[in-house]
This record gives structure tokens, C-alpha cells and sequence, in this order.
């Protein structure tokens, strides 16, 4: 499983300025974290894997958006995405997914970003393990992900879906 170390690392080879901070505990979900901190869920940065044909595509959205994969698809040009399971999105990027930083993943994917969050100047996310967050300015999140800004939010039921594995796409 990688950590923490792997996002410091990630960020510091690119010379993106970061902070971590250790919450009080750790915590199973990203949505805990902006309660726990008082911090508006528009700037908290959750990440969710997306499947689409020759790759996986990172979709990066406040925490109390999900992303649509019909919008995932039409970013990427193709004909559709799916959602990976909890288990694949371990095996690409060797993260939990419900605490998915945007960087430092064992596997590269293309990166999207929700216009939403740009509008913040410093956004939180992930730090690679339960409980440490990232501090990092839009701007370096854009660049250390190499993101393209998009709309990405979808209806709230696309969270919902199973996440028993997801067959591969035709």
C-alpha cells in the first residue's frame, strides 16, 4: 500500500509546494474530514478512477460532488467510462479509494479537474493515508496533475453504484 511518502515524493521531484496535516485520527472517508475541520466540502479534493477504452482517467471534484461518467467520457472523447471497483482502484494506484489523493498513484491516468475547484486559491485533499490531508494551491494541483479543467459533476446516484468489479469496457 502506498502512503503519504509516495504524495511528498511525488509533489517534491515536480517542486510543488505542499503541506500535510495529521488529523486527530484517522478517518475512513474524505467527507469526514471537512466536517471534522470545519472546512467548506468545495475545497476538499476527491478523487474518483474512471475507466475508459486505452486507459483510466482521474476524476478530481469537491467532496461533496460526484463525478458523472457521461461527462467523464465526453471529456475524454470517448464513446464512455465506467467507475472502477474499490478493488481495481487499489491495484492502479495503489491507494484506498475512499481517501484517493490526486498524486503520487503506482499507475498513471489522465487527469480531470472539476472547474469547481479552481475557484478556491488553496484546496485540501487526500494525503495518501487515513487521516493526513494535503494543502496545496489550485494552481499547483493543475500543474502537478496536469489536469485539464472540465465539468464533471453528475447526479449524486453515480456514487451510489456497486462496487463489485466493474467488467472491462467493449
Amino acid at each position: 500500500m502506498r502512503g503519504s511518502i509516495e504524495v511528498h515524493r511525488y509533489l517534491t521531484e515536480r517542486d510543488v509546494p505542499h503541506e500535510f496535516y495529521r488529523l486527530e485520527r484517522p478517518l475512513r472517508r474524505l467527507d469526514e474530514a471537512a466536517a471534522l475541520l470545519g472546512l467548506d466540502p468545495m475545497i476538499v479534493v476527491s478523487g474518483e478512477l474512471f475507466e475508459v477504452v486505452g486507459g483510466h482517467v482521474l476524476a478530481l471534484l469537491p467532496s461533496s460532488m460526484c463525478a458523472s461518467a457521461e461527462a467523464v467520457a465526453r471529456a475524454t472523447g470517448k464513446p464512455r467510462s465506467r467507475p472502477l471497483s474499490k478493488v481495481r482502484v487499489i491495484a492502479h494506484t495503489g491507494f484506498l479509494p475512499d481517501w484517493l489523493p490526486p498524486v503520487g498513484h503506482e499507475r498513471p491516468s489522465r487527469a480531470l479537474v472539476d472547474k469547481a475547484l479552481l475557484d478556491a486559491d488553496v484546496l485540501y485533499a487526500p494525503g495518501g493515508d487515513p487521516g493526513v490531508m494535503l494543502t496545496l494551491r489550485s494552481a499547483d494541483l493543475i500543474r502537478a496533475t496536469a489536469a485539464e479543467d472540465v465539468s464533471l459533476a453528475g447526479p449524486v446516484e453515480e456514487a451510489e453504484l456497486p462496487s463489485a468489479a466493474t467488467p472491462g469496457l467493449r
